[in-house]
Parts: structure tokens; C-alpha cells; sequence
């Protein structure tokens, strides 16, 4: 069984990632744990979805328990953190909990690597969701800059009234 939102220590960060298909899985498992550091660090629980759902690890977990964990794990959360983290081998996998954090006006930050071409829809969402609402930073970053983004994250989330 997945938690819900009710079962994991609040305030709590969605930290949402790519997943499916991805050929650097375990870098970007690796850089996810940082910024749940920085949510740590913040005061807030850091929610790692790949630790509950991970499509291979947990490959017993049906697509219909991940969405419904996933829906309410993001629209119970203080904030909502999105990685991008470049061209995908798969999929980049956050484009439905977007949604779902800007349907429950969430302040959100998107850490986006440098060279990420973007489709419309995160594109539009970024512009009109993000920027247009002014709902918390767009933080674009390439491999040596990666502190200076972890540290923008950290001034935004020491910024919210947990």
C-alpha cells in the first residue's frame, strides 16, 4: 500500500522526477536526494516518489495506486519541487502532478537542466503557471552550477510560511 498524505509527516515537499523508461535513473535518484536535503534542511519532509513507486523496484505497484498516491500526495503537500533533468531517454514524467499542483495553487520550483528541450505543455505551464502566477523560481542550471541551484531552491523554500 502507498502513503497517503494524511500518513507521512507534514508540512511535507512533493519532490516530483522522470521515471519510466530513463536510462539515468540512478543520476537522477542521486541529485533527488539532494534536494530533499534542501527541503530537510527547510523544515519540510521530503516525499521521494520513486521511493514508494519506483516502475521497477516496485513493479508490483499498479498504475492505478501510483496515480491515486501521486494526486494525493501532491495536492496535500506545502510545495511542490519539479526536476527536469535534460533530453529524455523516456519519459520526464511530472507533467501530470503540474497539474495537479497548480490545480491545488501550490507554490512550486522547477529545477530544470540546461539543454532540456521542453515540450509545449511544460513550456505553457511554466509561463502561465509558474511565471504568470509568480508561484516560485525557474531555476536553470548546468552540471558545474548545480550548488548555486540548490542554494536558489534553499532561498525560495526558507522564503514560504511553513
Amino acid at each position: 500500500m502507498l502513503p497517503r498524505s494524511k500518513d507521512i509527516p507534514q508540512p511535507h515537499a512533493y519532490i516530483s522526477e522522470p521515471l519510466t523508461g530513463r536510462k539515468d535513473l540512478e543520476d537522477i535518484k542521486t541529485f533527488c536526494h539532494r534536494i530533499a536535503g534542501i527541503c530537510q534542511d527547510a523544515g519540510l519532509y521530503p516525499y521521494l516518489p520513486f521511493e514508494h513507486s519506483d516502475p521497477v523496484l516496485h513493479a508490483g505497484v499498479t498504475p492505478q495506486e501510483v496515480f491515486a498516491a501521486d494526486k494525493n500526495l501532491t495536492q496535500g503537500a506545502r510545495v511542490a519541487v519539479f526536476y527536469l533533468p535534460g533530453d529524455p531517454s523516456g519519459s520526464f514524467g511530472v507533467g501530470g502532478e503540474m497539474a495537479i499542483a497548480a490545480n491545488a495553487d501550490l507554490p512550486m520550483a522547477m529545477m530544470i537542466r540546461r539543454g532540456t528541450t521542453l515540450s509545449s505543455f511544460e513550456q505553457g505551464f511554466i509561463d502561465v503557471e509558474v511565471r504568470g502566477k509568480d508561484r516560485g523560481p525557474v531555476i536553470e542550471f548546468s552540471q558545474p552550477e548545480e550548488e548555486i541551484a540548490l542554494s536558489s531552491l534553499a532561498q525560495f523554500l526558507a522564503g514560504l510560511q511553513l
